[in-house]
């Protein structure tokens, strides 16, 4: 009885899996949202029955997407199912949440290394040039607008820096497939534990943001990076990956800034709809600015342990 609810349910969440794939892939405009919505139903069948009825699911899923969405649907069934059975196999073994972030990014880096190398090796797509042709025309096109409106000289060399910035973007695949990977774990949990919270009862969450903290090795490695990028020559291969370093780093450097600021926000007693909005506005209208700020937080936090300093000062 028990093997053959599995397998029902098995069957019911490939069936979800590829009605949502289809809705996706006939209605470009969701596709954002389809990369959170997509593991779901891998990771809730892995957490429940473990990885092993999980990847019969993946390929029962990886033949039926081919069959009804195309083959292009193959690279997004092998992103969402790989990534999504890591996250959840790693619920099934009762993992802390974080703990099981960091493995689910590491599956969603592997599955998109996969999904590049087929694109490379089977359809003879090549992601750095694709991207690099795509901004040369964006530019190109760009460019012959503003001749028309007789910019001054001044303005022209702003244009060449944005130029200059967009061209370097194909250098920073790497880090955009670490830091996509690391989003996609973290919105697919998410999403997940508001579904089975819903409908099990269960209360899966994520600790406060507020108690998030890197090891402290990080901020050392990170200015280690920074130092480093002043000594390599541009434009060669350790020039790149040192910025994809940095780049990385940098991320995580911001969410530990952000969590101090959560931190701080809940100890003033602010409401969390108030912390959020304040942040997508600042994020929106001035982000370098709140980059910097975010990286300036995130940095006295490792350095300075400053969430146990508020604490302590709080409660004298």
């Amino acid at each position: 009885m028990k093997e053959a609810n599995k397998i029902t349910e098995g069957a019911l969440l490939t069936t979800i899996y590829i009605v949502l794939l289809m809705l996706i892939v006939f209605v470009p405009i969701l596709s954002t949202i389809g990369l959170f919505i997509l593991p779901i139903p891998f990771i809730i069948y892995a957490m429940k029955h473990g990885y092993q009825p999980a990847i019969v699911m993946f390929f029962v899923a990886l033949g039926l997407s081919m069959l009804f969405a195309t083959i292009v649907s193959l690279p997004v069934t092998l992103l969402s199912g790989l990534g999504g059975i890591v996250i959840g196999t790693s619920l099934h073994a009762k993992k802390k949440p974080y703990e099981v972030w960091a493995n689910g990014s590491i599956g969603f880096i592997v599955a998109m290394i996969v999904v590049v190398l087929i694109l490379q090796f089977a359809f003879n797509i090549n992601i750095y040039r694709e991207t690099q042709t795509y901004i040369e025309e964006v530019l190109s096109v760009t460019k012959k607008v503003f001749e028309q409106f007789n910019l001054s000289e001044q303005q022209l060399e702003q244009f060449a820096l944005i130029e200059e910035q967009m061209l370097s973007f194909p250098d920073l695949i790497p880090a955009s497939i670490v830091i996509t990977s690391i989003l996609i774990a973290l919105g697919s949990m998410w999403l997940t534990f508001k579904i089975v919270n819903r409908i099990e009862k269960k209360k899966l969450a994520f600790p406060p943001f507020g108690e998030f903290s890197l090891p402290k090795f990080i901020i050392w490695i990170y200015l280690a990076f920074l130092i480093a990028v002043l000594f390599v020559e541009p434009n060669t291969i350790y020039s790149m990956m040192v910025l994809n370093a940095i780049s990385i780093l940098m991320m995580l450097v911001v969410i530990q800034g952000l969590s101090l600021a959560y931190f701080f926000a809940r100890h003033k007693n602010l409401q969390n709809s108030v912390f959020v909005v304040t942040v997508i506005i600042a994020a929106i209208l001035l982000p370098s600015i709140f980059m910097i700020v975010m990286q300036f937080l995130g940095i006295i936090d490792l350095a300075l342990d400053m969430k146990e300093k508020i604490e302590n000062a709080g409660g004298k």
